[in-house]
């Protein structure tokens, strides 16, 4: 996750960047504002965010997606863990009383 940060930031956060989100946003406002709802199968909508959506997940939301990430992860490997125990463990069968 801080490497996927590191990423994000090095890469959506330069003008450049800005500059072509700046134009998509642009051009989203615009087809929503021509065209509407009937010139295509999708409604565009102009994105509320000033910065590219990666910059604003990993910059706002960091600790979020780290915690989310981790509760998840464990979460996996208890369920594998569970299956495998299940798999490989012993059957514990009841036995039959000799005592007739």
């Amino acid at each position: 996750m801080a490497q996927a940060r590191t990423w994000a930031i090095a890469t959506f956060d330069t003008p450049e960047e800005q500059i072509h989100w700046d134009q998509w946003r642009g051009r989203a406002r615009a087809e929503s504002d021509e065209r509407g709802p009937s010139a295509g199968p999708v409604i565009r909508r102009e994105p509320s965010s000033a910065v590219p959506p990666a910059l604003a997940l990993m910059q706002d939301h960091f600790i979020s997606c780290l915690v989310f990430s981790l509760v998840m992860t464990s979460a996996l490997f208890v369920t594998f863990m569970v299956a495998i125990r299940g798999a490989f463990g012993s059957s514990q069968l009841p036995r039959a009383s000799t005592d007739r």
